[in-house]
């Protein structure tokens, strides 16, 4: 790595954003009457080495404008829930690195497990929750299941090398993911960089996959400190009957200071409770000694 990319990437970015949280509008049109909303909250609560502790958390989810309301809708909100915060480490150029707080989502899971398990009592809801748990029984599996939605792929993207000269680059390979939580689609296409765009830095790419579907996006970046402004996005059948849209928006006004939050005490639910009667005897005959 050259000196001029540390210039560009590191030391710029890390003073900019480390501390700060910003959220963003997500967007996802299957149809004209399909279509899903939330906003994600992405704490750049510090750095590891050369790289950043980002921290996402996903609130107010409404399909079609509203909170859902189905059963398996709401159940999936629910088990979505006890899978967020996610802590992530990113490299300066975009990469996601590694799912730091893995095991400390596997005990979210299994605490709320049992409270989802006394909620929701059938042959299918217990399927449901086996392949979460299968998903979450190492972290390989986590992250091939979660790691695979698209808002990583959209957010978290490799930040071209600014200070190359060439702007317009061919046979570029983006990869998202076409159906959710499936592994990504690579498409391949041309991308151009204008780094003198009126709000910041914009990206345009536009690639086909195997099949001739067609992937057009485009990423307006802040200048100063490579965030996402707005992304925009269409992935069009070739015969152009099926199109979705993606729309990520930077919600300026909601930006904040990062604090991080005092740890909570551990919730010990009440089933284990009831097995472990004998835990405070013990205690009390330990003091008594």
């Amino acid at each position: 790595m050259n000196n001029k990319t540390n210039t560009y990437f590191d030391h710029p970015i890390k003073k900019r954003v480390a501390g700060t949280q910003k959220s963003f509008g997500v967007e996802i049109m299957y149809s004209a009457t399909s279509k899903i909303q939330y906003v994600i909250d992405v704490a750049y609560a510090g750095y590891i080495d050369d790289d950043y502790q980002c921290i996402l958390n996903r609130n107010q989810f409404f399909i079609n404008g509203q909170q859902p309301k189905r059963l398996l809708e709401v159940l999936a909100e629910k088990c979505m829930n006890s899978i967020y915060p996610i802590q992530l480490k990113v490299s300066p150029f975009g990469f996601i690195q590694d799912f730091l707080n893995f095991e400390e989502i596997q005990k979210r899971w299994d605490n709320a497990l049992l409270e989802l398990k006394r909620e929701y009592d059938s042959e299918f809801t217990d399927q449901y929750f086996e392949q979460i748990s299968q998903n979450l029984s190492s972290k390989d599996s986590f992250v091939s299941s979660i790691g695979n939605d698209l808002i990583f792929y959209l957010l978290f993207f490799k930040i071209p090398a600014l200070y190359e000269k060439a702007h317009i680059k061919h046979n570029m390979i983006w990869k998202i993911p076409t159906v959710a939580y499936a592994p990504p689609v690579e498409f391949i296409g041309d991308q151009k960089i204008n780094l003198n765009a009126p709000r910041g830095i914009h990206l345009e790419f536009e690639g086909k996959d195997i099949k001739n579907n067609i992937l057009s996006l485009t990423h307006l970046i802040n200048q100063d400190d490579y965030t996402v402004i707005k992304i925009n996005g269409t992935l069009t059948t070739p015969n152009q009957t099926k199109q979705t849209e993606y729309r990520i928006t930077h919600l300026a006004e909601r930006d904040k200071k990062y604090v991080e939050k005092a740890e909570e005490p551990e919730v010990i639910p009440k089933e284990m409770i009831k097995k472990k009667k004998w835990f405070p005897l013990l205690v009390n005959r330990i003091k008594k000694i």
